[in-house]
């Protein structure tokens, strides 16, 4: 299952604005299909997010689910009362102020809209809406565990969520239905109790004991899901993680090369790593898939919310390959403020958000990621971010351009304080600064033939 995909009308800061996804070329299939929102604050990146996992879920009238995605709805009232032709339930859908529609590409589709008759949103799967998916969506909403094989699934992650020390059992049977509380950006804690990452680690470290310990001793062939956990994170960080379970009492500390420490007290870029990687592969591991796909085989869909923040850069030019590389098959729909993000994959697909005079936002530009792009190019083109210095130093380098410029006009009188700035920038003492002051100011000398900018 593929997004194809997404209309927002009077959404968050969405009049009304359709977004295309396009796939992969041929050359990428052996690669995840990427989709990154770029913009400013208040843009509408996250709204996105949340319509677009809000797809996969149902609203419900008492509780809602997709981190509030509901507030973003401006209107609960009817576009036109005065056509009563169609059917109820498509005048209440269609004839909506506030709506927001999501096409797959097997025709299903699914709407989320503004009712003005209960006054809060709905959702609606219609037009050919293919029963997986619809069994899908009821699946979501229940904590009973789904007795069907899922051929697709979806789940949310935001940067911002951290895993715990908590209590764990060295071996506990988690009941709760892994696609349960999938499409909240955040977990909540009172979820993390019942069905959390450490209890998972737990019990994949002690029955991969337990059955070494049946086989004589001898360790498996087959890497369980854990020690692939252990080399992804290992993999972006570029040093070994391992996670031990000790006893006396039972506890799960995780094993930086020779260091032992515990969750809490983990590094944060760390820490968020851990919690939504774990989750999300904790949730792959528990369900039961069909034809037995093996993880990094499977049809996901994933929408991730800034997961660089707490990153250093270093380890967000990591991140993302490593996830394209092994979710071949997945889908991923994600948000970003880092350049080291935008550069580190070729082939992405980048949609440029920009805010408008009247604080509504539209999709600028799109275009495909190339990591043979510099960052200073990737800050120009994909965030619109033109200064090279800090602020005080571009705030002097600009007017300095200026002055150069009306001299090479031939306005005499701007020579002095065209002298003022170039000195005052020269007294900074960086190289590059003086570089280019030295070389601007030989190129003046030359055309003016005036000697005042070499001496």
């Amino acid at each position: 299952m593929r997004i194809e995909s997404l209309e927002l009308k009077n959404i968050g800061v969405f009049d009304h604005e359709t977004i295309k996804f396009s796939s992969n070329n041929n050359k990428d299939k052996d690669k995840a299909e990427i989709h990154i929102f770029t913009g400013p604050n208040g843009s509408g990146k996250t709204t996105i997010l949340y319509a677009l996992a809000a797809a996969f879920g149902k609203f419900s009238k008492n509780k809602y689910k997709n981190n509030l995605y509901y507030k973003r709805f401006r209107f609960f009232e009817r576009k036109d009362e005065a056509d009563t032709n169609l059917p109820l339930i498509d005048q209440d859908k269609m004839e909506s102020e506030s709506h927001s529609l999501v096409i797959f590409d097997n025709r299903a589709q699914s709407l989320a809209y503004g009712c003005y008759r209960c006054q809060v949103p709905h959702s609606q799967d219609y037009i050919d809406a293919n029963e997986d998916f619809s069994n899908y969506k009821s699946t979501v909403g229940s904590k009973q565990k789904p007795q069907q094989a899922l051929k697709f699934a979806a789940f949310s992650y935001s940067g911002y969520r951290f895993v715990k020390t908590v209590p764990i059992d060295a071996v506990r049977e988690m009941p709760d239905n892994p696609l349960y509380n999938a499409l909240e950006f955040v977990k909540d804690d009172e979820y993390s109790k019942q069905f959390n990452i450490n209890q998972w680690i737990a019990n994949n470290i002690s029955i991969n004991a337990l059955e070494q310990m049946n086989n004589g001793n001898q360790p498996s062939s087959k890497k369980n899901t854990v020690e692939l956990l252990s080399e992804i994170i290992s993999e972006v960080v570029g040093y070994n993680i391992t996670f031990q379970l000790e006893t006396s009492p039972i506890n799960l500390v995780i094993k930086t090369d020779n260091e032992i420490s515990d969750f809490d007290v983990l590094p944060d870029g760390l820490r968020s790593m851990i919690s939504w990687m774990g989750d999300l592969l904790m949730r792959l591991d528990m369900l039961k898939w069909e034809n037995d796909t093996p993880i990094f085989e499977r049809n996901i869909i994933l929408f991730l919310d800034e997961i660089e923040v707490h990153l250093h850069p270093s380890w967000q030019r990591k991140i993302l390959p490593v996830i394209q590389k092994l979710f071949k098959n997945a889908q991923i729909f994600l948000t970003t403020h880092s350049p080291f993000i935008v550069n580190s994959v070729d082939g992405a697909w980048i949609h440029e958000l920009a805010l408008n005079k009247d604080r509504t936002s539209t999709i600028v530009e799109t275009f495909q990621s190339k990591t043979s792009d510099s960052i200073d190019y990737v800050l120009k083109k994909a965030f619109g971010i033109n200064e090279e210095f800090g602020l005080k130093t571009q705030d002097l380098l600009d007017r300095f351009y200026q002055l150069r410029d009306a001299v090479l006009e031939n306005d005499r009188s701007k020579e002095s304080e065209l002298l003022e700035k170039s000195k005052k920038l020269l007294e900074l003492n960086d190289t590059e600064i003086t570089d280019i002051v030295e070389f601007e100011l030989r190129q003046l000398a030359k055309i003016t033939k005036n000697k005042i900018y070499t001496q």
